[in-house]
């Protein structure tokens, strides 16, 4: 195998869009290192789970018909692959079967699984045991990946590249959250906040990413919810955004959290207001680039201090879009990856 004709296949498992929106803009990234880079999602492809849904759900007879053609379509990109990239986390039953079709098989999280809210340490063991190496988003993953299996490394998430707007003055302030069902408990943390923005200024307008209207329960005109998006969609909200929420709450959960949403509102241009956090201490600089906040009272103020100074708000966009270059950010890492993945190709023909 030359440099020239690296194959990788990334598989997506879960509903969570942002994971779609973050592979398929690796995939369009790695082609620019010679790599021949497809994305199975399974959810979509029918590849796994839909074939047992249409026996259950579906009378459509141009459905069941596709089924084969999915599996043998996605079974020859198996084949064919010098690295498999397994995103989430997948049956333990598809990680060993996975391993009969490529012999560098790479795990990929960016949450921390081992906790119970996930899948629990027993799980997370079992499959970390089963691949060749792993990827995460931060040191505290990498350290606990480790205990199970040493090949690890961090590589920084991939961020939308973006047509950013030029920071003017405008009358109307957009705020935006991305997230999903299993994150929308630390949009409702910061929910008191929200509705005493909203209610007391009629030009702030709130839009919510990856839940539904019930999930959050602020019923207003004002607010919008898209609960699926794809990277189009989320690129055309973040243009049209002024800041960024980030909240998290003060658990394991959250500390062990990459800040891969921070550095998607960076790469849009926007300043982001967040929940303090090791991670987030470390790339967030209060009142330069957005703000850190504990309190309801100081999530509070601090959207009305951006929200009160236009001239704040701008200075701060113009700061954010001079610093954070994000295809730099997505060649770096992808860079890194595509090198991880070649030691791993070399390790393997040498057993």
């Amino acid at each position: 195998m030359t440099k020239e004709n690296l194959k990788v296949v990334s598989i997506i498992f879960g509903k969570q869009p942002s994971s779609y929106v973050r592979a398929i803009t690796r995939e369009k990234v790695a082609h620019q290192f010679s790599v021949n880079w497809v994305t199975i999602d399974l959810e979509a492809d029918l590849f796994v789970s839909r074939v047992f849904r249409t026996f259950k759900y579906s009378r459509s007879f141009l459905r069941l018909c596709l089924i084969p053609l999915n599996l043998f379509r996605n079974t020859q990109k198996l084949r064919n692959a010098d690295v498999i990239y397994v995103i989430k986390f997948p049956p333990l039953w598809f990680s060993l079967i996975v391993k009969y079709f490529c012999k560098v098989v790479i795990y990929d999280y960016d949450d921390p699984m081992w906790l119970k809210q996930f899948v629990g340490e027993r799980k997370f063991k079992r499959h970390l045991e089963c691949y060749g190496g792993f990827t995460c988003d931060n040191e505290l993953q990498l350290s606990k990946g480790r205990e199970h299996n040493r090949n690890g490394l961090v590589i920084e998430g991939i961020v939308p590249i973006f047509d950013r707007n030029t920071p003017k003055k405008q009358k109307k302030i957009r705020i935006i959250w991305i997230g999903s069902r299993s994150t929308q408990m630390y949009l409702r943390s910061i929910r008191q906040a929200l509705l005493q923005v909203i209610d007391s200024n009629d030009f702030v307008s709130f839009t919510f990413l990856g839940v539904a209207r019930a999930d959050i329960a602020i019923d207003n005109s004002r607010v919008s919810y898209i609960e699926n998006y794809d990277e189009a969609q989320m690129q055309k909200e973040l243009r049209r955004a002024d800041i960024g929420l980030f909240p998290l709450l003060d658990d394991e959960l959250s500390s062990a959290r990459g800040v891969h949403k921070m550095n998607i509102y960076f790469a849009s241009g926007i300043p982001v207001i967040a929940s303090p956090s090791l991670l987030i201490n470390t790339g967030l600089e209060p009142g330069s680039n957005g703000y850190i906040c504990e309190s309801i009272d100081e999530w509070h103020d601090a959207l009305m201090s951006l929200i009160a100074d236009e001239s704040l708000l701008m200075e701060m966009k113009k700061r954010i879009q001079t610093e954070h270059d994000g295809m730099a950010r997505n060649y770096d890492s992808t860079q890194k990856l595509v090198n991880f993945f070649r030691e791993n190709i070399e390790q393997a023909k040498d057993k």
